[in-house]
């Protein structure tokens, strides 16, 4: 068979007719097939010269039908090449196709679909946005691929396939896919892919510190549906990681978060600092978890946000929920309780909410922070009220700290209680 020179659309065509006819008759041609045929399709200068692709489907399917198939690596290399002829197509139904059949000749074997997406190099985010058909097409081909990707379970498969980090396949590629998914105008597909990355993230610590600048991303550009899912999801996920993780790792998603802009987003806060705390999870972090919970117990909603205000019943209940679960009705983390206090006051001390006359041996407001220093003292008296009769040690203990820190100050017991007490 003459194989030399541009073949048209005819020629394939005809071809294939040829080779349905070979695998239909009775019995199957096979033996003209393995001859004659297969060995012209391995060439992939003759097979990527075929523009026709119901041709092309019918040449595969018909080899199939006998048995019959083309060698991996050329179909995973024909895969490859019809995603970039899905770049050059004039309509969205021709890039469409070209993409599924890149899928269907490699058996929808996810890794070879990857493997063909990483050959095929698709630009991604490097691609500049000029309004250009190209443009167009591209962003065509790039759903396409994201939504394989994110059917199922493959995101999982893709991130856990060890040979692919033995190879040293570019990490980064994965995120450059499921951002671009999340820039998808349908919300549900990104809803979809949330959830994805979701479930990849609970199964592994490693892919979830991958994968969490994504889930980042949304937590703040998302609507506020999904950024409530994320954060549910992102407390959920460093409670279950939560031994595996550094503090400094994961700490801006924990107290910024109390004072979020939904009631939602300050539950998911609220349940998920306090479990960290009933847990121990991050013992060396206990006095600044507890005292951004006492802050936040204290804290007044603004005016501005007065709507907000009339959905936080459940925040506060948690809280609630949460002091008396922690306190145990007074039997449970008093020393801790009692830490966190004098913790407390020693930070509004360096931030100069509260000053030290070191002539009188004297604490008092700074002037300029009188709000935030009765803030500090409402926020000590609940959390007295949480102990048993700790008042006197709390105050010992706080004399103690303030005169190790300044050799000039000798105060007492007493003295804090003074300010203390203050209105």
């Amino acid at each position: 068979m003459e194989c030399s020179g541009s073949r048209g659309r005819e020629f394939w065509i005809l071809l294939s007719i040829f080779v349905r006819s070979l695998a239909t008759s009775t019995p199957p041609a096979l033996h003209t097939i393995e001859r004659c045929v297969l060995p012209l399709l391995d060439r992939l200068d003759f097979l990527w010269d075929c523009t026709d692709l119901r041709a092309l489907r019918t040449l595969i399917y018909h080899l199939e039908l006998a048995g019959l198939q083309l060698p991996f690596h050329t179909r995973q290399a024909l895969a490859c090449e019809l995603i970039r002829r899905a770049l050059a197509c004039e309509s969205v139904s021709e890039a469409r196709d070209c993409v599924d059949f890149a899928k269907i000749i490699v058996n929808h074997y996810f890794h070879a679909v990857v493997g063909a997406i990483e050959e095929a190099a698709l630009p991604f985010a490097n691609a500049k946005q000029d309004g250009s058909d190209s443009d167009h097409m591209l962003a065509v081909v790039e759903e396409e691929v994201c939504w394989y990707i994110c059917e199922d379970s493959r995101l999982c498969e893709y991130i856990f396939e060890e040979k692919y980090d033995a190879n040293g396949l570019d990490n980064n590629r994965i995120r450059l896919v499921l951002q671009k998914a999340l820039r998808s105008r349908d919300s549900a597909f990104r809803h979809q892919v949330l959830r994805l990355v979701a479930a990849c993230s609970f199964n592994s610590k490693s892919a979830f510190l991958r994968l969490a600048p994504i889930m980042e991303t949304a937590l703040y550009l998302e609507d506020f549906k999904a950024r409530e899912y994320v954060l549910t999801v992102f407390m959920d996920v460093i409670y279950m990681h939560h031994h595996a993780l550094k503090f400094e790792e994961i700490e801006h998603l924990l107290v910024p978060f109390l004072y979020s802009s939904t009631a939602k987003m300050q539950y998911a806060a609220v349940i998920g600092n306090g479990r960290l705390l009933l847990y121990n999870c991050f013992p060396e972090e206990t006095e600044y978890l507890l005292s951004a919970m006492f802050e936040r117990y204290v804290y007044e909603i603004p005016p501005q946000c007065s709507s907000l205000n009339e959905s936080l019943e459940p925040v506060l209940k948690a809280m609630h929920i949460f002091f008396q679960d922690y306190s145990g009705g007074k039997d449970l983390h008093q020393d801790e309780i009692a830490n966190t206090l004098v913790f407390m006051c020693l930070k509004k001390l360096d931030e100069g909410v509260v000053l030290i006359n070191e002539l009188r041996n004297l604490m008092h407001d700074s002037p300029n922070k009188k709000t935030e220093a009765r803030k500090l003292r409402l926020a000590v008296r609940f959390g007295l009220s949480l102990c048993d009769n700790g008042l006197e040690t709390v105050m010992a203990s706080l004399a103690i700290n303030i005169n190790s820190r300044f050799n000039n100050v000798m105060l007492l017991k007493e003295d804090c209680l003074s300010w203390f007490l203050l209105n």
